[in-house]
């Protein structure tokens, strides 16, 4: 029987990668404290994003809807 668990993480695994979100800003003249601000972001979240670290769906909703922006601007998805 096929069990779920058994699912390596290493295959499972996508990588986010946020390039994109840093090129918006500096095609906006904006700073990342200013991201925090119009998103209302943590700076612990923006320091997980510059490590490609994990964040939550929420937090790139946040980061759209303040830049007026689509997620294809912000994140980048890697298999």
């Amino acid at each position: 029987m096929f069990d779920i668990a058994d699912i390596s993480y290493y295959n499972t695994c996508m990588y986010l990668k946020y390039e994109l979100l840093w090129n918006t800003l500096k095609s906006r003249n904006m700073k990342k404290t200013d991201l925090c601000d119009i998103a209302g972001l943590s700076r612990s979240t923006i320091a997980k994003m510059v490590k490609e670290e994990y964040v939550a769906l929420e937090v790139v909703e946040r980061i759209c809807k303040g830049l007026l922006c689509q997620v294809e601007d912000v994140i980048e998805v890697r298999l």
